[in-house]
């Protein structure tokens, strides 16, 4: 589950790759989630996460077909 420093932290860092290979759609979930911890609203972060997971998931997914 993680508190609110792991969780900054995590979003922090995903959103860094996310912006250095192009995948706005998950960088800008990341930012969310990032600044929702930030500002202490840890459970509004949580409830965000499937969010981000959805981007993460079309992002994996169109990996998948370029690499096919």
């Amino acid at each position: 589950e993680g508190g609110r420093e792991e969780i900054e932290a995590a979003a922090h860092s995903l959103k860094g790759t996310a912006a250095t290979l192009g995948m706005e759609p998950l960088r800008v979930r990341c930012l969310e989630m990032e600044h929702l911890a930030e500002s202490g609203e840890v459970e509004k972060a949580r409830r965000a996460l499937p969010s981000l997971l959805d981007a993460f998931a079309a992002v994996r997914d169109a990996l998948e077909t370029y690499r096919s």
